[in-house]
């Protein structure tokens, strides 16, 4: 069993790039959501996930970024995706979630994206 690994990069004014590393398979979601929970915890204003580590991602964790992205919503926070592997990519668009999580290919253009 692969651990999906996850850090997490504090930005001034209430911005986070959270790097996720790995597979985010059925294992790995308790961790994840947990991982996630604790973030939303913070009310961040922006949130990036870095996702260039990721191996593989299981509609699990796609149900969770969504969630995520739900729940910052309530006070006007923005997510985005970026990094991902063509593999990733084209899972996050063939589930059309890419109009709600846009997918950057860098985190600095993540960051600059309004």
């Amino acid at each position: 069993m692969s651990k999906l690994e996850i850090k997490l990069d504090s930005r001034p004014n209430g911005v986070y790039v959270m790097s996720l590393a790995g597979p985010a398979d059925v294992l790995n979601i308790p961790y994840m959501d947990a991982q996630l929970k604790a973030l939303l915890e913070r009310k961040p204003a922006r949130v990036v996930f870095d996702l260039q580590g990721l191996t593989f991602i299981a509609s699990l964790a796609i149900g969770a970024l969504i969630h995520f992205r739900q729940s910052a919503s309530a006070w006007n926070g923005i997510v985005h995706l970026c990094g991902a592997s063509d593999l990733i990519t084209n899972t996050i668009k063939r589930v059309r979630i890419d109009a709600l999580l846009p997918v950057y290919p860098t985190v600095d253009a993540a960051l600059a994206a309004k």
